[in-house]
């Protein structure tokens, strides 16, 4: 159950890091994007769909996981009593 904490803790922190940092709109030109193509892709929403679909990508390989790793320790509590 600690393990599941920490887990949630750090995503939640992450995409809160990750939604900050993508609603500010920076007027320095540091990775070569321009400001009208940033504000293009938050215009007609791509950066939001792009955005959501990492996080769900990132939460299902989580998930994923976190179900392998209750199946492993059940099959290791099973081997170890036998």
């Amino acid at each position: 159950m600690n393990k599941l904490k920490t887990i949630a803790l750090t995503i939640t922190l992450g995409v809160q890091t990750f939604l900050i940092a993508g609603s500010s709109v920076s007027q320095n030109n540091e990775n070569g994007v321009s400001e009208s193509a940033k504000e293009m892709l938050r215009g007609n929403a791509k950066f939001n769909v792009v955005a959501s679909v990492l996080v769900l990508i990132f939460l299902g390989i989580v998930v994923y996981l976190l179900r392998l790793d209750r199946k492993m320790s059940k099959l290791e509590k099973q081997f170890k009593n036998k």
